[in-house]
């Protein structure tokens, strides 16, 4: 799972044993280690829930859990849509614009990346 953050916005990349887990049912997370005492870093994920209307966001304790409704990440994982996409306001300060998509492979191969579990590119001409 990779995570980018610029601003206020949020964008997360999955594998395809990832958006299987997920669609399963299952809760994603990683966690950045920070610092030098255990504990130290910043733990992310997803989980769906059956119940939920719409996307929240939860942080607590160094933690940041998106919650997704689980029928929109099965229409998700099940498809060739890219991405599930929604903009948070009811948060502190401003919106926090989500953006949860499948990690593509790369078009150009570079090295020490590992495209092995990514999805294939749509614009791929293999």
């Amino acid at each position: 799972m990779k995570l980018r953050i610029f601003e206020n916005s949020i964008r997360i990349r999955l594998t395809q044993n990832e958006a299987a887990s997920l669609a399963q049912g299952k809760e994603v997370s990683s966690t950045l280690l920070l610092g030098t005492s255990q504990g130290d870093g910043l733990r992310y994920g997803l989980v769906g829930c059956t119940s939920a209307k719409s996307l929240t966001l939860n942080w607590q304790n160094s933690s940041l859990l998106l919650t997704i409704p689980q029928a929109v990440i099965s229409a998700w994982a099940e498809s060739e849509q890219v991405g599930i996409y929604q903009t948070i306001a009811d948060t502190v300060l401003e919106p926090v614009r989500v953006s949860i998509e499948k990690d593509f492979r790369c078009l150009q191969p570079r090295p020490g990346n590992d495209d092995l579990d990514t999805f294939d590119h749509p614009i791929a001409t293999c």
